[in-house]
């Protein structure tokens, strides 16, 4: 440290240029860092609450790194920051960093909250960026050079070559996203465009279209409107409270599976939904899933390694009542049936195919009827090196009591009063 200090000043004492690039990084560094910590600070203190989906890492690291476009665009990519650098081109230079880094991450990152393939869309930015940069020095350089044999500085070599390029780059992008003036789509499902022929199709526009166009252009949309109106007078009827929606894939009908994350949108705050926040970001994350795997026919169960259990309709009440839930949403024959049969369910209003129930005895705050024990659970030695985290600890036992809750009569903590009894295992 100290060699890098000497180093530093004698750079600094004899180049204006890096005095005043070093006063200007000891001006706006505390600045910088102080904006950062608005979100770091939180974010670093709050981590033992986030949530581990278990996402599988991807172990097929060159599969994800060389796709057939990175394999086209990777030279040239390698080309930009070469050039960049050489020419201290800052855009440049600082894809030229992100691009490896990210790719390290992919290849190294183990599993753990952070998933590898998070990372995979840094990697493929940097290096189009790279390789824009790289076509568009080359193309300066070409320029400059055909100017230099001309003797004079021609506007039209200059710039004509970057704006071939951007034309070219264009084009290559557009043909599979067939929106090109004057392109014609044949029978065969060839796209022609100015004697050029693509036979490739972007995923891009269907997938855009069907994201921005709105809940209201959905083949759905009167069902979904109906489902949101018919929530929003039982809340004015019946009470506001939280609401636990059957999920099926087919809810995707409206849009997206997630359309009933918008309750307390559309509701005024008066209906909350189940489900809404960053899977990674909720504490209860696991037990919504777990609930959500009793209630539904067809469930997604989200979060890997959760000991998930059939459909249920019994577990699934004590589940809802535990957390205070006040309404279930059912819309499978299985579910609505299950539903009308139990005994701390009400139907309160109708609206096809959604049933909708109110849940007895599921208040918000209630007292406990028995003071909570103690429980460490087995250990990660016990249970082996393939024992899940929710197999070891205080969370085995608050899983097993939330899967079984009308199995146990006291809860489970982490940690109490020395007066709380202790037990290894429920």
């Amino acid at each position: 440290h100290l060699h890098l200090a000497v180093v530093l000043g004698a750079l600094a004492i004899g180049s204006a240029a890096v005095r005043g690039r070093m006063t200007w990084l000891l001006a706006a560094g505390p600045v910088a860092a102080l904006l950062s910590a608005f979100w770091l600070v939180p974010f670093y203190a709050r981590e033992p609450y986030f949530n581990d989906m278990g996402w599988e890492r991807r172990t097929d690291i060159a599969a994800a790194l060389l796709t057939t476009p990175m394999r086209w665009l990777l030279p040239v990519a390698i080309i930009g920051a070469v050039l960049a650098i050489a020419t201290r081109d800052r855009v440049g230079m600082v894809f030229a960093v992100v691009a490896p880094v990210a790719a390290s991450g992919v290849a190294s990152l183990p599993d753990g909250k952070l998933w590898n393939a998070r990372l995979l869309p840094f990697y493929y930015l940097a290096v189009y960026m790279l390789a824009a940069v790289g076509i568009a020095l080359i193309a300066r350089f070409c320029g400059a050079a055909l100017s230099d044999r001309l003797d004079r500085p021609d506007a039209r070599v200059v710039y004509g070559a970057p704006v071939l390029a951007l034309a070219l780059a264009l084009a290559g992008i557009s043909l599979p996203l067939r929106v090109l003036p004057g392109g014609t789509l044949g029978e065969d499902g060839t796209y022609r465009w100015l004697g050029l022929v693509s036979h490739k199709t972007s995923l891009v526009s269907g997938w855009a279209k069907w994201n921005y166009s709105g809940y209201e252009s959905k083949p759905s949309f009167r069902e979904y409107r109906d489902i949101v109106a018919v929530m929003s007078q039982v809340g004015d009827d019946r009470g506001c409270g939280r609401a636990m929606w059957e999920y099926n894939e087919k809810l995707d009908r409206y849009g997206t599976p997630m359309a009933l994350m918008l309750l307390p949108f559309f509701t005024d705050g008066c209906i909350g939904s189940m489900e809404g926040l960053y899977f990674e970001s909720s504490a209860t994350t696991p037990f919504h899933f777990l609930n959500q795997s009793v209630l539904s026919e067809a469930p997604s169960r989200a979060q890997r390694d959760l000991p998930y259990k059939a459909f249920d309709i019994d577990t699934g009440v004590a589940q809802l009542q535990m957390m205070g839930v006040r309404y279930y949403m059912a819309q499978s024959d299985i579910a609505i049936e299950a539903a009308s049969n139990h005994s701390d369910l009400f139907e309160v209003a109708r609206s096809e195919p959604w049933v909708i129930y109110e849940v007895d005895d599921a208040d918000l705050v209630s007292g406990l009827r028995f003071e909570p024990v103690v429980a460490s659970g087995p250990s990660e030695d016990t249970m082996g090196e393939l024992a899940s985290r929710f197999d070891v600890g205080w969370v085995s036992q608050a899983v097993t009591a939330y899967n079984s809750p009308t199995s146990f009569v006291a809860l489970p903590a982490d940690d109490g009063p020395v007066d709380w009894e202790r037990v290894e295992t429920l």
